[in-house]
């Protein structure tokens, strides 16, 4: 009795430690900003300097299809953020003050939820006065395209659709006008 006892008790804790094991590796990025930051920085490095991944979201105001193509000619400032993160609520009002400068004209900001409501994203539009586009990725399949792993994360894109920039973590205003001007001197 004792012998199934022991051996009971010992597979229950493989079978824990493993479970351990991958729930670590899966969601240590969630918890650990700083591991995160690191590995997206590193594989999203790769993408600088190559044509930005084309997409189609639905506008979280218009309800219409907004492909990233249609701004072809325009620098891109394309983000990617979440109601709950708290670095991209931070970022959000220097989004907003470049959206208000160019006005479109020739640098376009870009936001991309992950996977929240349309609901919760206009609450969140309207606690920060925000007007810029902002996207919704329902199923993070555009963020996967961009090898995302943490948020926020932002992409600077030139006018020919090349990624010229990115930046991991919360961007402030000199920041935002660092990646714009990268993406604009790489033309």
């Amino acid at each position: 009795m004792f012998r199934l006892a022991a051996l009971s008790f010992l597979v229950t804790a493989l079978i824990f430690a493993a479970i351990g094991t991958v729930g670590y590796r899966t969601l240590r990025p969630l918890f650990d900003p700083a591991w995160g930051a690191a590995a997206a920085a590193t594989s999203a490095e790769a993408m600088v300097g190559r044509a930005a991944p084309d997409f189609s979201l639905q506008d979280s105001v218009t309800g219409r299809d907004v492909r990233l193509s249609d701004y072809r000619g325009k620098t891109v400032v394309l983000n990617f953020w979440a109601t709950w993160c708290g670095p991209c609520r931070f970022e959000m009002p220097a989004l907003e003050q470049a959206y208000r400068e160019h006005g479109g004209a020739d640098v376009v900001v870009i936001a991309v939820n992950l996977r929240e409501t349309n609901d919760e994203v206009a609450a969140f539009r309207r606690s920060l006065d925000l007007t810029f586009p902002m996207l919704m990725d329902r199923q993070g399949a555009v963020y996967a395209q961009y090898d995302g792993r943490v948020l926020p994360q932002t992409f600077f894109i030139d006018r020919n659709g090349v990624v010229r920039g990115k930046h991991v973590g919360g961007l402030g205003p000199a920041d935002l006008a660092r990646g714009v001007q990268v993406a604009r001197d790489e033309e």
